[in-house]
């Protein structure tokens, strides 16, 4: 049987909430760029740290305040991942 998983941007998810970053989808090359230097690439496990007054999110050892458009890029598939 094969478990689904729920798919939501950084944006949607709850502090407290974890899982694994399935996509990039930032609304130039820079900010793709931008957001691939900071670690948040597909299979990296991401956890909201808050979303207020911006989305903090951790992925690996690195912390980052991302605004709600950068939030909104990243696409991630909550769950325990790998």
């Amino acid at each position: 049987m094969v478990r689904r998983r729920a798919l939501v941007t950084a944006a949607a998810m709850r502090p407290g909430e974890a899982g694994e970053v399935i996509a990039v989808e930032a609304p130039d090359p820079d900010s793709s760029r931008r957001l691939f230097a900071l670690g948040l690439v597909p299979g990296a496990r991401l956890t909201l740290v808050q979303c207020f007054p911006a989305y903090v999110v951790k992925a690996g050892e690195t912390t980052v305040a991302l605004d709600r458009e950068m939030a909104e890029s990243v696409w991630v598939a909550l769950g325990k991942g790998r």
